[in-house]
């Protein structure tokens, strides 16, 4: 361990490393400081972070550079080596070739960059403002997640003119015994250092900070950003609106990233620390393009005077990370190893496979690492770092010794590839159930990769042609393959060398390629730097070490992390498998890579149930395939490998669908294929539904199914997921009002507004995502079709191998069902003209998966005709026109074909799956004693507050509790209607219509009188109309439907306005002082509020004296519903002149219009508006009429 002495000498100051020292080694102090000053080691390897040894540690075994046995035999101390100086380490990494190569590339490419830096060195050099960003409380999500945040917060300081540094870890808290992720962290400072003279760390450049500033009596001030939002930042993580806490206690609240950056230049203080409180911080502020206006830093275009302008903006970016990112000499001299195996080839190809094991070296139990399998015992050759006594943040030095023989593992090479390869597959389509699987996307869905992808791989028209000799057709053999044909096709010439740098957080994942004789010669790892683990904890368990590290750089994870995200960022092209943040941040400082086609992604998803990186992994045999390690092959090829595997055969393919989050999207569907019957149901909201969702959600778990929701929008998604709803998608998506509308079309009819319209690719791209996921029974509904009954069994009756491909079950817009002609559970039949031509709705839709091509083919056409409504475009795409010829087996279930004869459809019944008219006005589930599945409010006057409150009379909705029990109390009243007034036969009838209207209008308004002055909230009255509404002219009743006049119950919405009184009246989309009229008949109604106070009719006067005696009645039930016989209609009358104008106002925008009869002006419509005061002579209309003579029926306007 001498050979790490220099640098902890230079970071704990010479007095403590002298007294450590003395209290260490005794007598050998004096020779060591003496050999270290007169070698210039003061100014060695500086700021490498160190633990002091503790007690725990001095129970563990020493560890060598490459060897660590389980019961190690006393040592005497190792003599001391030549031990090189800085210049020499900075000599030796600067010749290397794989250096030199990004050095010309640094300077060609980002000259701007280089005097941005230079700009930033002089701020460093007088420290005239500094700016220290402290984010050292919390833990950061590894190198991974943190890299492009840990350069944000440089850009975020660059951005103010000020000497900029980052905390990211406490010193003092990776010195302790046990030292906790939160405040002892991997400190990137204590790895690199910016170009240019930029030292951004914190750690290293304290104390002379400080000395300087406090010489010039300047102290710091501390602010401090809140964890917490005051508004979160659509899209992103971090804030729009931040709070910044002062030193007096002080909050500013400020807009990012304008407001904030402004406030900060505006601060005169020169020294200000930032604390950070939660890793996210500022990230709505150097996310994106916040920090790349022209007046702050680049995107392309170059805020230097004299300098070039960048070829592209993510060469920007490039430059900007390779500039903050410049190696100190602590990383050099664990990268020259390496660098010297990469210096040998012309081409680099960089393989990744990101299994999780790194996570479960911190999840799993000790006990799982410290007994060795019996198939896999300890390998001596996986020790590379000392224990966790060692120094910390303080990479091994090189290999200057020949390893010592290393027991070779049970497993065979083939054997053991064979076997790692087996835990790879795909979970649905491959895997043995219950073992560990992955969610595979890509290059196939729902498939692990396999060699024949392997032949897609080349950059340009050069094809390469390697291909492994006796391996298994997996996703090993097939990454492998792939990486070798890029690298075969970037070599400029036949001669030119090319090799591959095998990474992976699983030990067996290098040593087997470096194992196979196919690739003998060509692979490069970073074996011997330190172990493999996750670098964002202070533990992490070894099973070739059998034991576990903690502290500070456990065991070396740390120094393997960043060596292994260095040498990434130098590769020519790249072949990763399996979902990693870390190749991505990797690329972000790579200047070599990459030219089209060089960089392959193949991407599987961690299984939530058998392969989750948050959960420990208990399958002891896929830990042992992680774990155990292969001698590498010779240069002749030379191995112990076992017998040749069979290749496997490969499942069939399928393109991912892009913007849609993945990893919920397989979960989801992963859920539903645990069920019995595998079906989901899934609906679409944004939003302004998320009420109706929320009804939805309640519905749908009450049928104990698999489902989930498509958020539209980062708003309802986050409160979905705080309710624990399975939710999909919306994440990072602004809120926008996608509410329908109907607006004029060039050609002078009526389509959805343009924002609407949108939703309809939405809907048929999550469908396509689920199918393609592996749902293979998908219910797809918008958030306000809610269910009554289970649709999975009525649905699933139609859906066998007898009608595949399919089906495509809609549900329709049609009006009328023969209910004579068709049995119960039948479909509509489609040789009924009406019901083959009514428009198809797709509100609901049950979709096989079978049917995939034509849902593809359906959202093809909706998103290359954006001007047109997707749902007249459904019929476009599947309909076959002339209709075909249906096969017997299809036309005995009322099913047809569609999409060139090629997918069986069918129109679900509207008596079971019903429409807004179906359902609302003709009524006919209730009508014919039967129960609806789903209910879809359609037909409706305007589409807003209409839909929740039908829902609500239909008691769809699922309210909280307070709405069901409003503490006042409520007021409900039986109505008088005058049946006699309905319509003649064949007459049309609209005076008498109106009139019995007009006549429960004139008792709700007394009604509405009574309730304000009792202070109860008031029931709706069952209304009755004599006529149907429509928007255009009918005579009474929508031709063809099976509409029994008059109408009762009449939807409330047919006679009132519902969208002002949800205005005037409504709060968070429920009305406030209103109660819908099937209220008391509501099942989730209190059963202590189920029994009201019963009275005839109401008192004849509103004085004071007479409602003395009411008020009595109801004070020793104060709760209770006041229910009355009747409600004598004139209570207005009995008003003071004042209170009945506040009445007027209030009552008189109330009033909803009929529509419609013939016109008898062409430019007036055939509507008639209800008036609630037609009784008041002299009374002005909401439309200024004055009304001195009796009501009549007037059209317009």
């Amino acid at each position: 361990q001498h050979q790490h002495w220099p640098r902890i000498s230079t970071f704990m100051g010479r007095r403590t490393f002298e007294l450590v020292l003395a209290f260490a080694l005794g007598a050998c102090v004096t020779q060591l400081v003496g050999f270290f000053r007169a070698t210039g080691g003061g100014k060695m390897l500086s700021a490498a972070k160190v633990r002091l040894p503790s007690a725990q540690d001095a129970a563990l075994p020493s560890a060598g550079r490459h060897h660590q046995e389980a019961t190690p035999p006393v040592r005497s101390p190792p003599p001391p080596l030549p031990v090189p100086t800085t210049s020499e380490i900075e000599q030796q990494f600067a010749a290397s070739r794989t250096v030199q190569r990004q050095m010309a590339a640094f300077n060609a490419e980002c000259q701007c960059t280089q005097r941005l830096m230079a700009r930033q060195a002089a701020l460093h050099a007088n420290l005239e403002r500094v700016l220290v960003l402290d984010g050292s409380a919390f833990r950061w999500e590894g190198l991974g997640n943190s890299g492009v945040r840990w350069l944000g917060l440089l850009r975020f300081g660059f951005a103010l003119e000020r000497a900029t540094f980052l905390r990211i870890s406490r010193d003092e808290d990776c010195k302790a015994g046990a030292p906790s992720d939160r405040t002892c962290h991997l400190d990137p400072g204590s790895y690199f250092t910016g170009y240019g003279g930029v030292d951004w760390h914190w750690g290293t450049r304290e104390a002379d900070t400080r000395r300087r500033l406090q010489e010039r009596g300047v102290h710091e001030e501390v602010y401090t950003i809140s964890g917490r939002c005051v508004t979160p930042a659509p899209g992103l993580p971090g804030c729009s609106v931040s709070s910044i806490r002062l030193a007096n206690g002080s909050d500013v609240r400020l807009d990012e990233p304008r407001g904030l950056l402004e406030w900060m230049r505006a601060q005169q203080a020169p020294w200000i620390r930032l604390v950070l409180e939660r890793q996210e911080a500022l990230e709505f502020t150097y996310k994106g393009e916040n920090l790349r206006a022209p007046d702050m830093l680049p995107l392309q275009r170059c805020p230097a005077s004299g300098a070039p302008d960048f070829s592209s903006r993510e060469m920007s970016l490039k430059c900007e990370a390779f500039a903050a990112l410049t190696p100190r000499p602590v990383l050099m001299e664990a990268l020259l190893p390496v660098l010297r195996r990469l210096d040998a080839y012309d081409v680099v190809v960089g393989v990744h496979v990101r299994t999780g094991y790194s996570d479960w070296a911190f999840r799993n139990s000790d006990a799982s690492f410290t007994k060795q399998p019996a198939s896999a015992p300890a390998n001596p050759a996986a020790s590379a770092l000392p224990a966790s006594g060692s120094p910390t943040n303080a990479p091994p030095q090189p290999q200057s010794a020949a390893k010592p023989a290393e027991p070779a593992p049970r497993l065979g090479v083939l054997e053991h590839w064979s076997k790692l390869d087996g835990f790879l597959r795909n979970c649905k389509t491959e895997a043995p159930k219950g073992r560990p699987c992955f969610n595979w996307e890509s290059p196939g869905k729902q498939r692990a990769p396999t060699v024949a992808d392997a032949a897609a791989c080349r950059v340009g028209g050069r094809r390469g042609n390697f291909s492994l000799a006796h391996t298994p057709d997996g996703t090993l053999t097939a990454l492998l393959s792939c990486a070798a044909r890029l690298g075969e096709s970037l070599r400029g010439a036949e001669a030119q060398r090319w090799g591959l740098l095998v990474l992976s957080d699983a030990p067996a994942v290098p040593s087997l390629a470096a194992a196979h004789p196919s690739l003998a010669g060509r692979v490069v790892t970073t074996d011997g730097i330190g172990r493999l683990g996750h670098s964002s904890f202070t533990k992490s368990c070894s099973a070739a070490d059998a034991r576990c590290f903690f502290g500070a750089d456990p065991g070396g994870v740390w120094t393997r992390s960043v060596v292994d995200f260095y040498v990434a960022g130098c590769v020519d092209g790249f072949a990763k498998a399996l979902f990693t943040s870390f190749i991505w941040t990797t690329m972000r400082r790579n200047l070599l890579c990459c030219r089209p086609g060089a960089f392959v992604q193949w991407m599987g998803w961690y299984d939530q149930t058998y392969s989750h990186r948050d959960l420990p992994m208990l399958d002891g045999e896929f830990m042992e395939a992680l774990s155990t390690v292969q001698q590498a092959a010779d240069a002749s090829g030379a191995a112990a490998a076992g017998p040749a595997v069979p290749a496997a055969a490969s499942a069939g393919a399928e393109e991912g669908v892009e913007g849609l989050d993945s990893a919920s999207v397989l979960a989801v569907c992963d859920a539903a294929r645990r069920h019995s019957d595998g079906a989901l149901i899934a609906c679409i909201a944004d939003h302004n539904s998320l009420h109706m969702a929320l009804s939805w959600v309640a519905a749908v778990r009450a049928l104990n199914r698999s489902f989930a929701v498509f958020a539209v929008d980062s708003e309802i998604r986050a409160e979905l997921v705080r309710r624990g709803v399975p939710t999909i998608g919306g994440e990072g998506v602004p809120p926008a009002d996608m509410r329908m509308t109907w607006v004029k079309t060039k050609a002078g009819g009526l389509a959805p507004n343009e924002r609407f319209a949108k939703l309809g690719g939405l809907r048929s791209h999550v469908m396509i995502a689920l199918l393609r996921a592996g749902c293979e029974h998908l219910l797809f509904t918008d958030a306000d079709v809610l269910f009554s009954g289970d649709p999975v069994p009525f649905v699933l009756r139609f859906s066998d191998e007898a009608v595949r491909p399919g089906p495509v079950l809609v549900s329709s817009d049609f009006l009328n069902t023969n209910m004579s002609a068709r049995a119960d559970g039948q479909l509509e039949d489609p040789q009924v003209s009406a019901v083959y031509y009514a428009a198809w709705n797709v509100g609901l839709l049950y979709w096989h998966r079978s049917a995939l091509p034509a849902l593809e083919a359906w959202h093809k056409l909706v998103v290359d005709t954006p001007e047109q409504w997707e749902q007249a475009l459904i019929r476009t795409a599947l309909e076959d026109k002339p209709r075909r010829t249906v096969r017997p087996a299809l036309a005995s279930r009322r099913l047809f074909t569609g999409f060139n004869g090629t997918t069986s459809i069918g129109v679900l019944p509207v008596d079971r799956f019903c429409n807004g008219h179906t359902y609302f006005v003709q009524r006919l589930p209730q009508r014919h004693r039967h129960e609806p599945i789903a209910v879809h409010p359609t037909f409706l006057p305007t589409p807003g507050a209409s839909k929740m409150h039908r829902l609500r009379e239909a008691t769809l909705v699922d309210d909280p509790p307070d709405y069901y029990s409003p503490p006042q109390g409520v007021l409900a009243y039986t109505p008088r209607v005058r049946l006699d007034l309905a319509r003649p036969s064949g007459v049309m009838g609209v005076e008498a219509h109106m009139v019995m209207v007009h006549e429960q209008l004139s008792q709700l308004r007394s009604a509405w009188v009574l309730a304000q002055k009792l202070g109860r909230v008031l029931v709706l009255p069952t209304l009755t109309c004599g006529l149907d509404r429509l928007w255009w002219e009918i005579n009474g009743t929508i031709p063809g439907t099976d509409t029994p006049l008059p109408i009762s119950p009449c939807p409330a919405d047919l006679v009132l306005d519902l969208e002002v009184l949800m205005r005037n009246h409504g709060r968070d989309g429920r009305l406030v002082a209103v109660r819908e009229y099937s209220f008391l008949q509501n099942p989730r109604l209190p059963a202590e509020l189920r029994t009201p106070i019963t009275l005839p009719r109401p008192p004849s006067s509103l004085d004071e004296a007479s409602l003395v005696p009411l008020r009595a009645q109801l004070a020793a039930r104060p709760a209770a519903p006041l229910l009355f016989g009747e409600m004598p209609p004139d209570l207005y009358e009995k008003l003071p002149p004042s209170e009945r104008q506040q009445t007027e106002r209030t009552l008189l925008v109330w009033a909803a219009f009929w529509c419609c009869t013939k016109r008898q002006n062409p430019k007036v419509r055939g509507a008639v508006w209800y008036d609630i005061f037609w009784d008041q002579p002299g009374h002005v209309d909401r439309h200024g009429r004055v009304w001195n003579e009796s009501w009549r029926v007037i059209l317009g306007p």
